[in-house]
């Protein structure tokens, strides 16, 4: 896909993976439509990209509904859709809300997922790409990320198989599975077992720490080149392909089944 002069949205934009996945697509030409819940923080960005910003609550129903209607109203016709935003709650599920578990869920898994679902009719007709930003937390989980954890592994298999339905259509997907990123999001997960279990993976070199600005722009080249996965750390490659082998093993006995 030709990135120049596409209009791509992105959402939790305002910092951290978002703000780098925006940077990366405004260096390769794109016109950009930023999706955050601080609007102070988002015209910051906004005004360095030149990009339309669309403040909006992900967690809140109210907000997603008709949200690429309003992003195409700013920008015109979208031909990417970025689901980055996402959140984590550094507390052991026993004491976690049902304020919090809500709002994980929400805006990690729901809101990708119904961004997806007003976005692939558009793309069938016209053609586009999703870029779907989950984590390798999808394939191996750790102690006191519960919530967050499902919710990426939900992300990533609704990836895997939106990417099987929509096969031989205009719609192309790519699934980001990452590591740690240093982030506000990763500075913050200060319950004991979330920052041992990170340090311990690191000392032995199975996940150490991903750019941002680096795992950006392999997300920018991936949409350029139509690839439907990015992972990172590579060494952690073997996570998300174990988790996904099933789905590989099904997809071969599903051929010719009319979709």
């Amino acid at each position: 896909m030709q990135l120049r002069d596409t209009h791509c949205l992105v959402t939790g934009a305002s910092r951290g993976i978002g703000a780098a996945i925006a940077r990366a697509l405004a260096a390769k030409g794109a016109r950009l439509t930023l999706v955050a819940r601080s609007s102070e923080s988002l015209a910051g960005i906004c005004r360095e990209l030149g990009a339309n910003a669309l403040p909006a609550d992900l967690a809140d129903p109210e907000h997603t509904a008709g949200l690429i209607d309003r992003a195409e109203a700013l920008g015109g016709p979208l031909g990417v859709l970025v689901n980055n935003a996402g959140i984590e709650v550094s507390t052991p599920f026993a004491a976690t809300s049902a304020a919090d578990v809500a709002r994980i869920y929400a805006i990690n898994l729901v809101a990708p997922v119904e961004l997806c679902r007003q976005v692939v009719p558009r793309f069938v007709e016209r053609g586009g790409r999703i870029v779907n930003v989950s984590s390798m937390a999808a394939n191996a989980g750790f102690p006191g990320m519960s919530t967050y954890c499902s919710t990426k592994a939900g992300l990533s298999h609704f990836g895997r198989l939106l990417r099987y339905e929509l096969q031989g259509t205009k719609v192309g997907l790519t699934t980001v599975e990452v590591g740690p990123v240093p982030t506000d999001m990763l500075s913050g997960l200060t319950y004991p077992p979330i920052a041992d279990s990170f340090a311990r993976l690191r000392r032995i070199g199975t996940m150490p720490n991903v750019s941002a600005d680096d795992l950006a722009a392999a997300v920018a080249k991936a949409v350029e080149r139509d690839r439907p996965h990015v992972w990172r750390p590579r060494r952690a490659v073997v996570f998300p392909m174990m988790t996904s082998l099933p789905q590989r093993i099904v997809e071969p006995l599903l051929r010719g089944v009319a979709r």
